[in-house]
């Protein structure tokens, strides 16, 4: 019977410490491993969230990349117009430049040759007038005959031009 008393001893002893266990020790034992089960949860989660965060923020950074380089294709499109449109102004301003000092020339060279026109008409004048003495034997002046000699400076005007 000793042994039967003992083993009752003990499986009372036993129901007692499983009571105690259950009631103050398992509770705080499961509410940390519930506790350490949310944590590790969590950190998945917020493991996957920044992993998806992560290849939005890829693309967003292609997306972007893609479009810096099509703004630069565009402002290198636009220098290259604009370097054009630069050229090609001063190419015509250089024209009218050309044609304004083209144009100034002739203007200078008509009246050069306009003052040698009427130097070389007043020479021959003076010559037709030293033949005609010369030839009349007496002296003829401009004041005297300037009737005639306007008549010869209108006959030589209206001669047709070589």
């Amino acid at each position: 019977m000793n042994l039967n008393a003992t083993l009752l001893g003990q499986m009372i002893t036993f129901a007692i410490l499983i009571g105690f266990t259950m009631r103050f020790v398992w509770p705080p034992v499961i509410a940390a491993l519930n506790a350490r089960q949310k944590k590790i949860a969590d950190g998945i989660a917020a493991a996957e969230e920044a992993e998806q965060e992560l290849a939005m923020a890829k693309q967003e950074k292609e997306v972007i990349l893609q479009g810096a380089k099509q703004e630069a294709i565009a402002i290198v499109e636009q220098a290259n117009k604009k370097a054009g449109q630069v050229i090609e102004e001063a190419k015509m301003v250089a024209r009218h430049e050309g044609e304004r000092i083209l144009l100034s020339v002739k203007a200078e060279a008509g009246q050069v040759y306009k003052r040698a026109q009427d130097e070389l008409k007043n020479r021959v004048v003076a010559l037709v007038l030293f033949g005609t003495e010369k030839i009349l034997g007496r002296s003829v002046s401009a004041e005297g005959h300037q009737d005639i000699l306007e008549g010869l400076l209108t006959d030589l005007r209206s001669s047709p031009k070589k």
